[in-house]
């Protein structure tokens, strides 16, 4: 990626920008379709970005640095190049959007369309008949009906987002290449003729008002890895255009917070409040305000811990008014989210930068603050980061899984409880994040071996919650086991995490201690004798909790003589 000193005037950066650049602080467009870093240097000799036709002239050798490939090629390279990729073996169709085949079947499916019609400058097999920057998979019945119709509103013009597609913008930076790259084609305002191509009112309006979107960025990828080695500047530097077809130097003054200086600065602070450790934090949107006719473009600069939705997407505003000239936009505002990315717990503070990347300026007093004369614009956030929770079942060690065994218990006897305790280490004293139980799940005999942990609440750093597992012991004799996995989480923050907790319960329920033992509490005792007495006569389907002590489904008198020869027993 080029250093924003190869991007805009030295001279127009605040001092503390210029020593961010030299720590070298995070900016915009680092990802996978980012132009190598040296790519565009000799539009900024020196460190100073040219302009007008010294830029369009620099442009040019660098795209004509580039492999040909003949017409035949792009019936092979198409498919790739426009690749639907949600369905694999589809490509996507220009204009309508369409996703079908990419199979080349001579044209029945789709065909190619020369974006710049031949009939309109570009030859027949030279490098602009075949030029991928411009060639689009096209149905063939859209393709006859566009013919060579240059593209604006309608009528006699070709409009590339009449099917709801966002087409305009992708459209017009393709024509800006053309006329770069093959400087015998020209741009021009209104209807063309000759080696001309228009309506470049509407193709200025559309590239700001449609921003390079992931797919145009991707293709413009395709092509110079794997087809043509070179690419369109327009779609990697929207910033490009203004200083080459523009209508003189622009006039935009983009400021935040309260109305900006005479040198465009202006600032202003926001608190994002609380977030975790190694998560962005909850943005806060900040409004930038637009000053001026004029159409621009601005880039999100971080420094320090600053964070933002915005920092990968080149920002824009379009033009004020509409192309009689009538005010359409009476105040032009866009909001960028103002985050923090903390890398410890405490306080955590960090500065975007908002820098109006127009490359344009006006000399005098009534340029200052304007287009490339606009000082950056500057947000400082601050908050406080937290450490994660750390959910235990042990203090101070971190132990995610315990074993409770019972080991044998009697059956029809007081069912046993054991404690399970739930701890929140505290990583950072102060600074660590509340602990939630956040879900209970559970395997194995979970109906016998059972616990009353409850998914509600939340654990303070360095405290615990206690509770119990226990066993039925009105079941069948034998083993049993169940395992209990206690879901815990960061408190609801943005980039909160969970982690599991397993506790695995073991018990074998032997014979009960005392088999005339009806009311559970170990022995034979004359309230047993009470039962079931209360009881005799009861059934079918009696239980032992009423007095049958043989298991018959009736409490008579095989229950007493159970009863009277158990009677005195004590566990």
């Amino acid at each position: 990626m080029s250093s924003l000193s190869q991007r805009h005037r030295g001279a127009m950066r605040t001092t503390a920008l210029v020593a961010l650049l030299i720590a070298g602080s995070s900016t915009a467009f680092a990802d996978a379709f980012d132009p190598p870093a040296t790519y565009y240097d000799s539009t900024a000799p020196g460190g100073v970005p040219l302009v007008g036709s010294a830029l369009k002239s620099a442009l040019t050798t660098i795209t004509n640095n580039a492999i040909f490939q003949d017409y035949g090629y792009a019936r092979f390279a198409l498919d790739d190049i426009d690749a639907d990729l949600d369905n694999p073996g589809n490509v996507m169709l220009v204009y309508n959007g369409a996703s079908v085949s990419g199979t080349w079947d001579s044209g029945s499916t789709w065909n190619r369309e020369h974006t710049w019609p031949r009939s309109l400058g570009v030859g027949s097999s030279g490098a602009d008949n075949s030029d991928l920057h411009q060639l689009r998979p096209c149905n063939p019945g859209l393709n006859s009906s566009r013919g060579n119709k240059p593209f604006g509103p309608g009528g006699s013009y070709w409009d590339p987002g009449a099917f709801g597609q966002y087409y305009r913008g992708e459209m017009a930076r393709a024509m800006f290449y053309m006329e770069t790259r093959y400087t015998y084609l020209t741009l021009v305002d209104g209807f063309p003729s000759g080696n001309q191509m228009g309506d470049l009112r509407y193709l200025l309006r559309w590239h700001y008002e449609e921003a390079p979107d992931f797919g145009e960025r991707r293709r413009n990828q395709e092509i110079y890895d794997h087809h043509q080695s070179n690419r369109n500047p327009y779609v990697d530097r929207p910033e490009f255009v203004w200083t080459i077809w523009g209508d003189g130097p622009n006039d935009s003054t983009l400021h935040v917070g309260a109305s900006p200086a005479a040198d465009g600065s202006s600032s202003t602070t926001v608190d994002v409040g609380v977030g975790l450790v190694g998560a962005p934090f909850a943005p806060v949107d900040v409004t930038i305000t637009k000053l001026g006719d004029d159409p621009t473009t601005f880039e999100v600069i971080l420094a320090g811990d600053a964070s933002s939705p915005d920092a990968n997407n080149q920002g824009r505003f379009r033009y004020r008014r509409d192309i009689n000239g009538v005010i359409e936009l009476p105040v032009q505002q866009k909001t960028i989210g103002a985050s923090l990315l903390a890398t410890t717990a405490g306080a955590v503070n960090g500065t975007i930068f908002i820098d109006n990347t127009d490359l344009t300026e006006e000399a005098g007093a009534s340029g200052e603050g304007k287009g490339a004369r606009d000082t950056d614009d500057i947000i400082t956030i601050s908050g406080v980061a937290l450490d994660r929770a750390e959910g235990s079942l042990a203090s101070p060690a971190d132990v995610d899984g315990i074993t409770i065994d019972f080991g044998t218990v009697f059956q029809f006897g007081v069912e046993p409880v054991e404690p399970i305790v739930i701890h929140n280490l505290e990583s950072t004293p102060g600074l660590t994040a509340d602990l939630v139980i956040a879900a209970l799940a559970s395997s194995g005999d979970d109906a016998v071996l059972t616990t009353d942990v409850a998914t509600s609440g939340t654990i303070v750093p360095g405290d615990s919650a206690s509770f119990g597992a226990t066993v039925d012991t009105d079941v069948a004799q034998g083993a049993y086991a169940a395992t209990w996995t206690i879901t815990v989480s960061d408190e609801a923050l943005p980039g909160a995490q969970s982690e599991d907790l397993t506790v695995t319960l073991l018990a074998v329920v032997g014979p009960p201690a005392c088999s005339g033992d009806i009311d559970g509490d170990g022995g034979t005792q004359l309230g047993d004798f009470t039962i079931l007495a209360s009881n005799f006569g009861a059934g079918p389907g009696a239980l032992r909790s009423q007095g049958d002590l043989t298991g018959d489904g009736f409490v008579d008198l095989g229950d007493f003589t159970v009863l009277a020869g158990d009677f005195g027993c004590t566990p």
